[in-house]
């Protein structure tokens, strides 16, 4: 079988505009590219920046030549525009006859390509020198696409998933020859949208990265590829994984447009990558920085990557609940935490109130996104990398607590968390002093007593009182010990990041019985 990848503006580089094609690497000769399906060691695998334009003939794999668009002698432009003509005749008859859609490959879907912004991108001569840390042999990328059913979703399932893969092609040469770039990605929704005649063809312009594609499902969210993930995981403990998806293909707006570029950079990024890495100082190997990290990491509502893009070590990612457990446990906090409310909402019944937990902090929110704040059906997706108890956060966002989306995009901000950040321990923003999405500050120094300028260690030591925040301190270990039946290890950043967390470090050292069980009632 062949595939064909059209380096332009497609059909449209016949007739009248011909003469504004320019291929989006070069800038310069429109050309088709004709790839035999080789097995992936069998490839030449040229990048652009190392062809030459010719002019009529055939390069490489480029057997049909070019077009030049700045002229020529008569005869090897009649030679390129009969080449040309019967290029795409037979790419018209293999679209035909092979894709299920072949209308999705329009003049539309590419020039959307070339358009794309820059935002997220690598720049040019990108070198792991400047980042700390080791490199790891291998980085495998699973990768989620989605596609909706109608025309102009799958055109723009189309331009968002070449403009991913071109950025995990920039991070594996940014990131160096020592590691090699496995993406596994899989499609959902609509089939026939995403495949290999696709992808395979940006694959082979990175010498670092090899592509396989695992197949489509109709339906299902990320917990299908996270969990592929995580069974990697567990049989290949000692590797480096990194998720992303599609951000945009299932809700297409402005904010998901500005936010995916950043968010997939953030996640490959070779300082993310390298921070996940153990050191070798001067022949003694220290432990890695962490064990995720991403473009931003929240320490609110719950712990997670807001987007869910981000990369890990094997070795925490195994500590997690499978997928479908988790999601199921969420539930069952959730309704217990609930029905124990000291809060009444609109709809509640009083009477069922023990008065044991309260969710005031994003109670204002219940009503547009009571499944999200919570972690709830296909929101526990993007909870579940930030749940466990041993999780060690790093992020690119220097000390940005504001959603990046919602950043000055005229001002550089969200770039330069990704050109120019390194990856730190997070989070770099104290809690009370965080411009954290959907936060009330006001709201959060009735509850706690805190502010951005209190003694955290002095206010560490005051006793924490029923009703307990369902949002903060009590809630996040209350969640901790009921899916993994454990809490953060004595050195844990959590102990002296939240409200009261050392009180309730003591009380949990003076509930534990001999047998090393919880008595439940000491501590909550």
């Amino acid at each position: 079988s062949f595939d064909i990848h059209l380096h332009c503006s497609g059909v449209a580089a016949i007739g009248q505009e011909a003469n504004r094609c320019l291929c989006p690497k070069t800038r310069a000769h429109p050309r088709i590219q004709f790839y035999s399906m080789l097995p992936q060691k069998s490839r030449k695998r040229n990048h652009p920046s190392q062809q030459k334009p010719s002019s009529g003939r055939s390069m490489g794999n480029d057997i049909f030549g070019c077009l030049s668009c700045s002229g020529g002698s008569s005869s090897n432009a009649n030679v390129a525009w009969l080449r040309l003509t019967l290029a795409c005749a037979l790419f018209t008859v293999i679209a035909f006859l092979s894709a299920p859609k072949p209308e999705d490959l329009t003049t539309a879907t590419l020039s959307a390509f070339l358009s794309m912004e820059e935002f997220g991108r690598f720049p040019t001569g990108h070198n792991s020198r400047r980042y700390r840390g080791q490199s790891p042999d291998y980085v495998h990328v699973f990768y989620h696409t989605y596609s909706g059913s109608t025309r102009g979703l799958r055109e723009l399932a189309h331009s968002i998933v070449e403009d991913q893969v071109e950025q995990i092609g920039q991070a594996s040469d940014a990131l160096g020859d020592e590691t090699k770039w496995i993406l596994r990605y899989r499609s959902v929704g609509e089939e026939g949208v995403v495949k290999p005649f696709m992808v395979d063809p940006i694959c082979l312009k990175y010498d670092n990265l090899e592509c396989e594609y695992q197949g489509h499902i109709h339906e299902g969210h990320e917990e299908t590829t996270l969990q592929q993930m995580q069974d990697f995981c567990i049989a290949n403990p000692d590797e480096t994984v990194a998720y992303m998806h599609s951000k945009g293909s299932f809700h297409s707006n402005s904010l998901n447009n500005v936010w995916r570029g950043p968010l997939t950079a953030g996640a490959l990024h070779p300082s993310c990558i390298q921070a996940l890495q153990p050191k070798n100082n001067s022949g003694t190997i220290e432990p890695a920085q962490c064990n995720v990290c991403g473009l931003q990491f929240y320490p609110l509502w719950n712990l997670m990557f807001p987007g869910n893009m981000f990369s890990a070590k094997c070795t925490y990612v195994t500590k997690l609940l499978p997928m479908v457990q988790y999601r199921s446990k969420m539930a069952e906090i959730v309704s217990e935490t609930y029905l124990n409310s000291a809060s009444v909402y609109p709809g509640d019944d009083p009477s069922e109130s023990s008065g044991i937990w309260r969710h005031e902090l994003y109670a204002e929110h219940f009503q547009q996104d009571r499944l999200g704040i919570f972690g709830l059906e296909r929101y526990s997706n993007e909870q579940w990398i930030g749940s466990h108890p041993s999780v060690r956060p790093c992020d690119l966002s220097k000390h940005h607590s504001k959603l990046l989306p919602h950043l000055d995009k005229k001002a550089g901000e969200i770039n330069d968390s990704v050109r120019n950040g390194l990856a730190e321990l997070a989070p770099r923003t104290k809690l009370a002093a965080g411009r954290w999405f959907r936060f009330n500050r006001t709201l959060f120094g009735e509850i706690t007593g805190w502010n951005d300028t209190a003694d955290e260690m002095e206010q560490n030591l005051q006793p924490p009182t029923r009703p307990h925040e369902y949002f903060l301190t009590p809630g996040i270990l209350y969640r901790f010990y009921k899916i993994y039946g454990i809490f953060p290890a004595n050195n844990s950043w959590i102990w002296g990041y939240y409200p009261y967390a050392l009180a309730f470090k003591r009380k949990i050292e003076e509930a534990t019985r001999k047998d090393g069980s919880i008595d439940e009632s000491l501590v909550w």
